[in-house]
């Protein structure tokens, strides 16, 4: 008496975008197919036993499967959680060999908008110049042939951007001067910005001793004692971070302050018997001494003192 062996079936599906093809019976249950590439597969069974010819071929209906594999999505994203408006979105690459990637950008996290989709070939994309703005990332995998993973996105999976002033590429500070001098920068690339320009007396600014709020790129000194004196600028702008403090070379201008020189000096034109005055504007400049000289050339060639005080 024979002993029949349990009926043996074919089962062809899929399972998460793969292809699979499991052999059962109430013995055992074997997965033989796992990973297929995208296609359209057929299959047929027959018997054999030994000293037996083998069966027929069986097929079922329509006897194939398609297969559309799905790309496997990175692991995750990396999102910063603030920025000044430069930053680095990443994720790990796809398993699945020669995926790119499709990087989408909206300003909520439900993605209802989405303003941007960046076609990324590698896991990474930079941005800079971001203006400021809450701004959210979600990443999916994507290759020919195959159905696009799903989207993957962050934890909070946002960046909070409060862009910067772009800073002044330089400042001017002359080296020495009298009192009077001019401090320059270049203009910010920022439309609308102003400018804190920031005076020391070390290159450290320790002590800061004067902000000046200033609207144009330039800021004109006149009187100034003498002394040593830095010099520093910022751009700011309202609902921007300030720029980073930008300083020259040596960055500071020696100032030797020079005696305010009287405004006139009045000289009779003609005098009979050679009594006259010489008289002349009282100087700006507190205590100062005042020196007269006199020559009978215009030139001053040979000149004599003839008066030093301080009576004006």
């Amino acid at each position: 008496m024979h002993r029949k062996h349990p009926a043996r079936r074919l089962l062809a599906g899929t399972l998460t975008g793969r292809a699979v093809v499991v052999i059962t019976n109430s013995l055992d249950i074997a997965n033989l197919l796992n990973g297929k590439a995208s296609g359209t597969y057929y299959y047929r069974v027959k018997t054999t036993a030994a000293g037996m010819a083998d069966s027929g071929w069986v097929t079922a209906g329509a006897n194939s499967i398609t297969v559309t594999a799905a790309v496997a999505p990175p692991d995750y994203i990396y999102v910063p959680s603030v920025s000044t408006g430069s930053y680095e979105v990443a994720w790990p690459a796809s398993s699945t060999a020669g995926a790119t990637y499709v990087l989408e950008e909206g300003t909520d996290e439900a993605f209802t908008a989405p303003t941007n989709l960046y076609n990324v070939a590698v896991n990474r994309k930079s941005f800079s110049g971001k203006a400021s703005g809450t701004y959210y990332y979600r990443v999916k995998g994507v290759l020919a042939g195959y159905t696009d993973s799903p989207f993957v996105t962050a934890g909070a999976n946002s960046v909070v951007v409060t862009a910067a002033v772009v800073a002044p590429d330089y400042i001017y500070v002359p080296s020495s001067s009298l009192g009077s001098y001019e401090v320059s920068w270049a203009v910010s690339a920022t439309p609308g910005a102003t400018y804190v320009l920031e005076e020391g007396t070390d290159a450290a600014f320790t002590a800061p001793t004067n902000l000046y709020n200033v609207p144009t790129n330039r800021l004109m000194f006149n009187g100034k004692a003498s002394g040593t004196y830095y010099y520093r600028v910022k751009g700011v702008l309202a609902g921007y971070s300030d720029s980073p403090f930008v300083t020259a070379g040596a960055n500071s201008v020696t100032v030797t302050a020079a005696v305010e020189a009287p405004a006139y000096i009045y000289v009779p034109s003609t005098n009979i018997g050679g009594i006259y005055e010489v008289t002349w504007a009282t100087s700006a400049t507190p205590g100062v001494t005042y020196v007269l000289e006199e020559d009978t050339n215009i030139l001053f060639t040979a000149p004599t003192v003839v008066y030093t005080g301080t009576a004006p």
